[in-house]
This record gives structure tokens, sequence and C-alpha cells, in this order.
């Protein structure tokens, strides 16, 4: 028996909260002993989170572990990637794979190659329970931009 749920009861049960960050700047600690490109190589970073009006968020730390890597031109290297953003003294965390090109390929959009979706696996604090998707794209000035799609349980 699978249980289905209305549109309308899924909306009495969750809030969807979407939220836009820019992560700015970026501390980067390379894997010494896996050379870039290397199955195995983990980057890990961090970043200072600002929301789209230019205020302060938070700050971002996150990892990337190469599992895949690109044998072509047209099969991009894939990398296992966490990221926990901490904002307001609360976590949000999520996990997934992305593809990476090892040039960049900009778009008229004015980005890179667009990322698979990251899970939201949960949050503490004002987080605690919720869930949805990631959405990663670099823009050209080096800049990340985090579009977070979350679904928080209605506690009332």
């Amino acid at each position: 028996m699978v249980a289905t749920f209305s549109t309308e009861a899924r909306a009495a049960a969750f809030n969807k909260e979407i939220l836009v960050l820019e992560q700015r700047t970026a501390l980067l600690k390379h894997h010494p002993n896996i050379k870039d490109g290397e199955t195995g190589h983990v980057l890990y970073f961090e970043g200072e989170l600002y929301f789209k009006d230019g205020k302060r968020a938070g700050i971002l730390y996150g990892s990337t572990v190469a599992i895949d890597i690109k044998d072509s031109d047209s099969n991009p290297e894939i990398r296992h990637r966490d990221l926990i953003f901490v904002i307001d003294d609360s976590q949000i965390l999520s996990s997934g794979i992305s593809g990476y090109e090892r040039t960049p390929k900009w778009k008229a959009e004015g980005r890179e190659w667009l990322p698979l979706d990251l899970a939201i696996l949960g949050g503490t604090g004002q987080y605690m329970g919720v869930f949805g998707s990631v959405k990663t794209i670099k823009l050209k000035n080096n800049i990340f931009q985090h579009t977070l799609e979350m679904y928080k349980p209605n506690l009332q």
C-alpha cells in the first residue's frame, strides 16, 4: 500500500522556503598527495555567504571528492559534494554528486556547466526537519550562487 497526500495536505504539513545565497569568498585546501583530476582528489573549502541584497547570511563549509574521472570531452569529472550552510547559529546539511569540466564552458547566461542538484538532508535550530534540494551555479565573477528550495514541517 502506498500512501499519497493531496496538494492541500502537503501544503498544510510543510512550509516551502526558497533561499538564494551567494558565496563570495573561498578558502581552499587540497589533499597533498592526490592531484586535481585524479580519483580520490579531495578539496575542502569555506566561504562567506550573502543574501541577494548584500547582507551577510553566514558561512558555508564544504568538500568534494573525485569519484569518477573525466575520460572524454563529453564525460565530465564526477565529484561527491557536501555543503553545510551555517546561518544564524543553525545549519543546513546537503550532499550529492556534481559534474565538473576541466575548463570552464561559459554559457550566454554567464555561468559554467550546471552541477546536479544536491539533496538537503536536514538541519539544526531553525532548520530542524528541513528537506529539499540545492542548485549551485558558478557565476563569471567566481561567485557561487546557491538556491535552496526547502520544505519545513509545519509544527502548528
